[in-house]
């Protein structure tokens, strides 16, 4: 056979194998992996940061109240045997809450700040907290499947995809790593549930209209080309309330509330082997019912 020839062969077929290699995923394909994927993800290492504003306007005052709330945790989460041990801190500047009667108060912006742990094991919820009234104190409650659900963030990210329509962005490399760079479009509805349970978990009133809350949002996923997890996101919304979406009666004086907020989460240690141990000083925590101690009392008149 003459040689050119052989070398045009072997040349064109390594361009068809190659070219059938790279094929790229069609938006269903790419959805359908990362779904999978990330369902079977078992362990995970989470870093979170959030920031919250809240406004509200009532018909008490003629300021509205402001809250700005900033949250940083990190955490190892065992999805397979719901485990879960997290740590983070949490700010909050409030604004126009301290008086309801000396106008001049109202304008002084209070500042909190509070260290809190938690951990999710054999059925149970362990927490505690540290600010200025209440040190060192375990409670212990019964843990809610609905919990789970609140601080499992890539279950509830994978399933806010299996409902939601995705688009794909620009690929990204970083970390030795590609990136397919996703934009997910949820039902806004179930966004705006989902946001307004984690933050009143249980304490929402039954007749919420959700579908018109949200007024701003845009969600993106980083994920590994590789194995299909998602490693990053970042979410942003705008979110406004008022009586027109909840009864009248259940506003209690708020005629509207604002809520801006962004979450930036990061995955790591992806399926690695995990043992969270409760500690040892959780042991005797205290069921919430017993919640005020003497020594909490005595913290508290100081």
């Amino acid at each position: 056979m003459n040689t050119k020839i052989t070398l045009f062969i072997f040349l064109t077929a390594g361009i068809l194998l190659s070219s059938g290699c790279a094929k790229e995923l069609t938006t269903n394909e790419l959805q359908s992996r990362l779904i999978q994927a990330n369902s079977d993800m078992n362990t995970y290492t989470i870093d979170m940061k959030m920031s919250m504003d809240l406004s509200m306007i009532t018909r008490v005052l003629d300021n509205p109240m402001t809250i700005k709330y900033s949250i940083i945790s990190n955490g190892d989460i065992d999805r397979a045997n719901k485990k879960m041990a997290l740590k983070g801190t949490a700010k909050s500047d409030m604004t126009g809450m301290s008086s309801l009667v000396d106008t001049e108060d109202r304008k002084h912006t209070e500042t909190q700040e509070m260290d809190a742990e938690i951990y999710i094991q054999d059925g149970y919820l362990y927490t505690r907290s540290q600010d200025a009234w209440i040190q060192d104190v375990w409670i212990k409650t019964v843990f809610e499947d609905e919990l789970w659900i609140q601080q499992d963030k890539i279950g509830a990210l994978t399933e806010l995809i299996e409902t939601a329509t995705i688009e794909r962005q620009k690929d990204e490399s970083f970390n030795s790593n590609s990136y397919y760079v996703i934009k997910i479009n949820p039902d806004l509805g179930k966004v705006a549930e989902n946001t307004l349970t984690e933050q009143q978990p249980g304490s929402l009133p039954p007749d919420i209209n959700y579908d018109n809350l949200i007024k701003e949002y845009s969600s993106t996923l980083w994920v590994n080309k590789k194995t299909f997890i998602i490693e990053k996101s970042r979410t942003e919304l705008r979110m406004v309330i008022t009586a027109e979406d909840i009864d009248e009666d259940d506003m209690l004086g708020t005629e509207s509330m604002e809520i801006t907020s962004l979450a930036e989460l990061q995955i790591s240690n992806i399926n690695e082997p995990m043992n969270i141990a409760l500690p040892e000083e959780a042991q005797n925590a205290i069921d919430p019912d017993n919640l005020v101690t003497p020594e909490m009392l005595e913290n508290m008149m100081r």
